[in-house]
């Protein structure tokens, strides 16, 4: 595997937008208020493209048949194509991944249209449909990988959005958006038949991995122009904001703690209710109880719910095949509030979120 193009945080934007802060007025309130949500957005997008860009790097690691680029911007205006993830093999198979930072939930209508579940408003607000951007994308890239390879590339893409998030869409027709815990597993599936073992990696190397494969090093030199075709979008937030102000980069200074790298985030990982009593020696439905009892879970009537309390904790709510259930972190296991029986068994209550 080999990344041409790496994760790069926007630190000139946060650092023209920190300056612009320290110009405003008093009486320049509602600025600062759209320069503050400016900056949350911005940093907030830095961290989830370089979590994004670890998860994919994290997939193929070992392989040494790929060539990945992230957060890759062809063209200028309307028409240009913006490539969160590219993973092109020395097969010519070409996959776009798109991420999504929804760890609410997302939903896809019967009518294809996209929303997010807003949890401080408790409601789906539309937004413009990935499905839409990767056919952009695929058609604006589809004529340059052809140039350079030498052949029609097959593609396939992704809309992945974060493991926590609540995943409704139609039952058929919507395959490619998925979770990052199941991408893997598609990715597998869809994995040809040769590319394991030591064999298949020196065959390769030499660009005999399969009939029309090239070595990885010419790989990396025939789509290596793409990186250089790279045009970062530049906002300009004075002009933005209307601002009667100077702005000179070379004149600022980056604040100390603004972003210039980021280190990986370890994930939580969690097991249904059940499993977790399990791994205790309990009963789920004393382990329920004392969920209940320490306020990460509460009853409404015949049902449970998740707390506010329990949610910060990482408790998540999840609909399967099988039904409603719990996922806690195992974590939990450890925690001495959940090692004392509950005073009140729950009987036979039902999860709901």
């Amino acid at each position: 595997m080999t990344v041409l193009k790496k994760f790069e945080p926007r630190v000139e934007e946060i650092k023209q937008l920190e300056w612009i802060l320290d110009q405003l007025t008093v009486e320049q309130e509602d600025i600062k208020r759209k320069a503050l949500v400016d900056l949350k957005r911005v940093r907030g997008g830095d961290r989830g493209k370089f979590n994004a860009s670890e998860f994919i790097e994290n997939l193929y690691a070992g392989r040494d048949d790929v060539v990945i680029m992230h957060d890759l911007r062809l063209g200028q205006g309307e028409q240009a194509s913006q490539l969160d993830h590219l993973v092109i093999g020395c097969d010519g198979r070409v996959t776009l991944f798109e991420t999504k930072n929804f760890t609410n939930g997302l939903k896809v209508g019967e009518d294809g249209q996209f929303a997010y579940w807003n949890r401080f408003k408790r409601s789906f607000y539309s937004i413009n449909s990935p499905l839409d951007n990767a056919e952009k994308n695929k058609l604006n890239l589809k004529p340059k990988l052809e140039t350079m390879l030498g052949k029609m590339p097959a593609f396939q893409h992704f809309i992945v959005v974060d493991y926590r998030a609540k995943l409704i869409k139609p039952d058929t027709g919507y395959d490619m958006i998925v979770r990052s815990d199941e991408v893997k597993k598609r990715l597998e599936a869809d994995k040809p038949s040769d590319q394991g073992g030591l064999m298949a990696s020196i065959k390769r190397l030499f660009g005999f991995g399969s009939p029309e494969g090239v070595p990885h090093s010419q790989l990396v030199k025939q789509v290596a122009p793409l990186v250089e075709a790279h045009q970062p979008l530049i906002i300009d937030y004075v002009e933005k904001y209307g601002l009667n102000l100077d702005y000179d980069p070379t004149k600022v200074e980056v604040k100390p703690g603004t972003e210039s790298s980021y280190q990986p985030e370890a994930r939580l990982q969690r097991l249904t209710l059940a499993k977790l009593a399990r791994e205790m020696g309990i009963h789920s439905q004393d382990l329920q109880a004392r969920l209940v009892e320490q306020g990460l879970l509460e009853k409404r009537g015949f049902k449970t719910f998740v707390s506010d309390k329990g949610r910060e904790a990482g408790i998540q709510f999840r609909k399967g095949q099988r039904g409603i259930f719990f996922l806690l972190p195992t974590e939990m296991a450890k925690d001495p509030a959940l090692q004392t029986p509950a005073k009140s068994p729950v009987e036979n209550a039902e999860p709901t979120h």
